[in-house]
C-alpha cells in the first residue's frame, strides 16, 4: 500500500471521528440537565413566619439530579408568601414550605426570640382589641391606650408604642380555637412597666401593620426614652403624664 492511500485513510478516519463526536454532543443532555437548573434558595438565614421579599431570595443553578421535586424555580412564586419553616442561607425553597400566615404549624423554638436587653411582656387580647385574631407571631403592631378623662364623660386615645414585634400569640402550647387571649411582645424593661400601668389603669387596643412595613419597623431606632437594657424604676401616674401629657387630660 502506497503512502497516499495511507494518508487518505487516516483523513477519512479522523473525519468520521469528528462527525461522531459532534453528533454525540448535540444529542447529549442539555445544559439545564447537566447543571444549570434554576433553583430559588435563601439569600440569608430566614426565620419561620418571614414574609418573603425579593432580597430574601436568590437563584442558584443546580444539576437536575440534585433538584428536589418540590423546589421553587422562580422567585416570583415565593415573594409575598410566608415561610412555614426556618431556612439556612443557601437552602432551597420548597413549595410546601411557603403559604399564608394561617398555614404556619409545628412547634416553636424552646426559647423566645429576644434580642439582648429586651424582655417579653404579655398583654391581654381578644377579638376586638386584637384585630379579630389576625395578629400572629412575627407580626408588628401599634399599641393604643384608651384612658378615661378627668371628667369621666369621655376617654382620651393615643398610640403609645409603634412597630412592636409580636413573639408569641396565646398561651404556650395552647390549641384553643378562636382569637387568642394574650399577645407576648418584645419590649424594653421600661416599656414593659409603662404597659403594665396601662393594663392596670386603662385599656389597650392593637393595630396590625402591613407586612410591607415590617422591615421599616424592625429597622426603626430604639425608644430613646425607654432604652433596652435599662434598669426597672417603676412607673407612676406622674411618669405617664410626663411622657404623654395630653393622654390623662
Amino acid at each position: 500500500m502506497n503512502l497516499p492511500v495511507l494518508i487518505l485513510g487516516a483523513a477519512l478516519a479522523l473525519a468520521g471521528f469528528g462527525v461522531t463526536l459532534l453528533l454525540a454532543l448535540n444529542s447529549g443532555p442539555s445544559a439545564t440537565a447537566a447543571g444549570n437548573q434554576p433553583v430559588v434558595v435563601a439569600a440569608r438565614d430566614l426565620d419561620q413566619r418571614t414574609v418573603l421579599q425579593a432580597q430574601d431570595l436568590t437563584t442558584a443553578h443546580w444539576a437536575a439530579a440534585d433538584v428536589p421535586p418540590s423546589a421553587v424555580t422562580s422567585s416570583r412564586a415565593a415573594v409575598g408568601q410566608v415561610l412555614l419553616a426556618s431556612l439556612k442561607r443557601g437552602q432551597p425553597v420548597l413549595s410546601n414550605q411557603i403559604g399564608q400566615a394561617g398555614d404556619v404549624t409545628g412547634q416553636q423554638p424552646a426559647f423566645l426570640p429576644l434580642a439582648k436587653g429586651y424582655v417579653a411582656a404579655t398583654l391581654p387580647s381578644s377579638e376586638l382589641p386584637g384585630v379579630g385574631g389576625y395578629v400572629q407571631a412575627g407580626d408588628y403592631i401599634d399599641i393604643v391606650a384608651i384612658v378615661g378623662s378627668r371628667t369621666g364623660s369621655t376617654s382620651n386615645v393615643r398610640t403609645v408604642y409603634s412597630g412592636v414585634r409580636v413573639i408569641r400569640v396565646g398561651a404556650a402550647g395552647s390549641t384553643a380555637a378562636g382569637p387568642p387571649s394574650s399577645l407576648t411582645l418584645a419590649v424594653s424593661e421600661c416599656q414593659a412597666e409603662f404597659l403594665n400601668w396601662f393594663v392596670a389603669n386603662a385599656s389597650l387596643k392593637y393595630t396590625l401593620l402591613a407586612h410591607d412595613d415590617y422591615a421599616a419597623a424592625a429597622a426603626a431606632p430604639p425608644d430613646a426614652a425607654c432604652p433596652a437594657g435599662g434598669s426597672s424604676k417603676g412607673v407612676t401616674e406622674a411618669d405617664v403624664r410626663a411622657r404623654w401629657p395630653a393622654l390623662l387630660g
